[in-house]
């Protein structure tokens, strides 16, 4: 696979085949970083995991340099750690009732914004800009 494959390969996942199984990368990794800085007990941010998440994938490529996907989605991961520094800053400091509530909270099978998450948008000039989804009345303020 040529740089160019690797890239295309890179943005096709991250773009579209990871997004519509995962949702949006910036709520996958917000929720990683809370689970994180929770078992680690230190602060873990969105963009640490997925430097982290990088260096996971130079590791396999150690074990297996001639496995394509790991350079696939090393390229990803660093594409979304890019973007993710380049986004303002969101409260990292969770409380026992902010990851309960996490935990609680529906799985989001369907990649759906949920509640307090941000959604990725781009507007009528070509730019990415984010918002979250308001809640309604009965939903938990998290």
């Amino acid at each position: 696979m040529n740089r160019t494959e690797t890239l295309d390969a890179a943005r096709q996942a991250i773009t579209v085949d990871r997004a519509a199984t995962h949702g949006e990368a910036e709520n996958t990794f917000g929720l990683i970083a809370a689970y994180w800085s929770a078992h680690l007990d230190t602060e873990v941010s969105p963009g640490d995991v997925a430097q982290l998440m990088v260096l996971f994938k130079v590791a396999r490529m150690k074990a297996n340099p001639g496995h394509a996907d790991n350079y696939v989605d090393a390229v990803g991961y660093a594409a979304i750690a890019g973007e993710l520094a380049s986004l303002p800053a969101i409260p990292t400091e969770w409380t026992d009732a902010m990851v309960e509530a996490m935990v609680d909270a529906p799985v989001n099978r369907a990649a759906q914004p949920v509640a307090g998450q941000f959604q990725r948008e781009v507007d009528a000039s070509g730019s990415i800009v984010y918002s979250s989804r308001a809640r309604s009345s009965g939903e938990a303020d998290v």
